[in-house]
């Protein structure tokens, strides 16, 4: 399926960090919440490598969340848009805390490696 994504211009890789909120065990709650999210576009191509990780930010050392996932959209303010938004509704399906960005990054399509097989062949580790 990864190799579906290589000539496709309208996918994006993004990730939205946020400010982790006060409760414990969110990670995975909102993990969930997004991957339902995204399938209701019914793009079987946005499911593919979604996470939620944890993490420090920097400099103030805050607890922080991460949602690595694909958006189909237009262009770049699009992307970020419709990401933030669904990572928002996401986060407050599984919290009442504030929603609050640390950092978003978009990588488009075109910049993200996919491994090739002539390119990469499989090694035995």
């Amino acid at each position: 399926m990864l190799n579906d994504f290589r000539n496709d211009d309208s996918l994006w890789r993004l990730r939205v960090d946020l400010f982790a909120p006060e409760e414990q065990d969110v990670q995975g709650r909102l993990a969930q919440a997004l991957i339902s999210r995204l399938a209701g576009f019914d793009n079987p191509r946005l499911l593919v490598a979604v996470g939620v990780d944890s993490g420090t930010g920097m400099p103030e050392g805050r607890p922080l969340l991460g949602a690595t996932f694909w958006i189909k959209a237009d262009t770049i303010g699009s992307a970020v848009q419709l990401g933030v938004g669904l990572v928002k509704e996401s986060f407050h399906d599984v919290s009442q805390d504030d929603f609050r960005i640390y950092d978003v990054v978009v990588v488009p399509n075109a910049a993200v490696t996919v491994p090739v097989p002539e390119r990469f062949p499989p090694t035995s580790d």
